[in-house]
């Protein structure tokens, strides 16, 4: 089970705050490169796509698994009525133990 690297999690991070759009590497912040994104691709913790921001070039966004490998829960799970605040997980790694 690898553990993520520093720049996986800034990656995985990045990716939180607009969660349904594709994210191009410039977005992303310096040094994700793409052996970070075939890396994060691989685990299958995102999913490539469209950026409507950057016509034409593609994207990437957190899959259901980049959620549980952050936070242990789905987007979903996180935001279904009644849970209560969800932190990220100390260790990020995939698949989990």
């Amino acid at each position: 089970m690898p553990l993520l690297s520093a720049k996986e999690r800034q990656a995985l991070d990045r990716m939180t705050l607009d969660h349904t759009s594709f994210h191009i590497k410039a977005e992303l912040g310096t040094g994700i490169g793409t052996k970070t994104i075939e890396g994060l691709l691989e685990l299958g913790l995102i999913e490539p796509g469209p950026n409507v921001r950057h016509y034409g070039q593609i994207g990437w966004r957190l899959t259901d698994n980049g959620w549980r490998c952050m936070y242990g829960k789905t987007y979903e799970e996180i935001m279904a009525p009644g849970e209560s605040p969800v932190h990220p997980l100390r260790i990020w790694q995939w698949p989990p133990d």
